[in-house]
């Protein structure tokens, strides 16, 4: 335990010096081979990062992005991360080509686009045990302009503003549709409620 507490201690200092110490990088990017922490664009995944931000800032559906990079066979996160690096998946498969909306998404809110580090997003729930959490976002390592970035700050902001406005649509959406038997029993209890009061 003491170990594992001071190998904790090491990498925090680490994370908030900007330092990347992720075995996996995001999708877009790569390790420096001059700093194992440093991170540069990937020149075979970083234009597809940026297609993929243009195409949602054109007002194209994320199913529709799916579709159009499963389409022309861009390479997805998964795909490049069993060639690049020694993550191992069984059975790996076909499925390994074709593009889902939570990858989009995901690739749609990392602002480490932007060129900032994230880290200690997740942590062991304890040192002998393999299953993380999430932290609080307050918790959360975030060091600005770290490395290059690959969308600019107009675009990402962008992007985010239109993503919260589709949750929020969704979110009234869905917080208005009351089934009629479910609206009835709410009115019949009301009802009992105040006639009781006299």
């Amino acid at each position: 335990a003491a170990i594992s507490n001071s190998v904790k201690k090491t990498n925090r200092n680490l994370q908030k010096q900007g330092k990347c110490i992720a075995a996996f990088v995001p999708y877009g990017y790569k390790k420096d081979p001059g700093d194992k922490h440093h991170l540069i664009p990937d020149e075979e995944t970083a234009p597809t990062v940026k297609k993929i931000f243009q195409y949602y800032k054109d007002g194209h559906s994320v199913d529709w992005i799916c579709r159009k990079l499963t389409d022309h066979q861009e390479i997805t996160p998964l795909k490049r991360k069993l060639e690049t690096t020694n993550f191992k998946v069984p059975k790996a498969s076909e499925k390994n080509c074709c593009w889902s909306a939570s990858t989009i998404y995901a690739i749609l809110h990392n602002e480490t686009y932007l060129g900032n580090v994230v880290q200690h997003t997740t942590e062991k729930i304890a040192y002998n045990l393999e299953k993380y959490q999430r932290v609080p976002k307050e918790e959360v390592i975030v060091v600005e302009n770290m490395h290059e970035p690959i969308i600019s700050k107009e675009d990402f902001e962008f992007v985010q503003k239109k993503l919260k406005s589709k949750i929020n649509l969704i979110t009234f959406k869905s917080s208005s549709v009351i089934k009629p038997l479910k609206r009835i029993r709410i009115i019949s209890s009301c009802i009992k409620v105040v006639t009781g009061l006299f």
